[in-house]
């Protein structure tokens, strides 16, 4: 099983996802944390589970469930798992 880090721009993702839907529905911003809480569990012992993302090198998990998305890369010779983003599926991706 391998790590999962999060770079500092995930991280602020994050915060600012589960901020948001608390202020307007605590019980589902708890659902989402949970469910994110628990695919990056399951990607931790399974890193190629996501799909190719669409920026080279990175991988994308959808969070069935949820309108989100992580996107990952894998580093090194154990393949580490850094979050590079956790983003709403409507939100362009790649930005330009």
């Amino acid at each position: 099983m391998t790590g999962i880090r999060w770079t500092r721009p995930a991280q602020v993702d994050y915060s600012e996802i589960i901020t948001r839907i608390m202020a307007a529905n605590p019980q589902a911003a708890l659902r989402i944390a949970g469910v994110i809480k628990d695919r990056l569990a399951l990607l931790a012992t399974m890193p190629r589970m996501g799909r190719t993302g669409r920026v080279a090198g990175t991988r994308e998990l959808v969070l069935s469930g949820t309108r989100y998305i992580v996107i990952y890369e894998l580093r090194g010779p154990e393949q580490q798992i850094f979050v590079l983003r956790l983003l709403h599926g409507a939100r362009r991706w790649p930005p330009r």
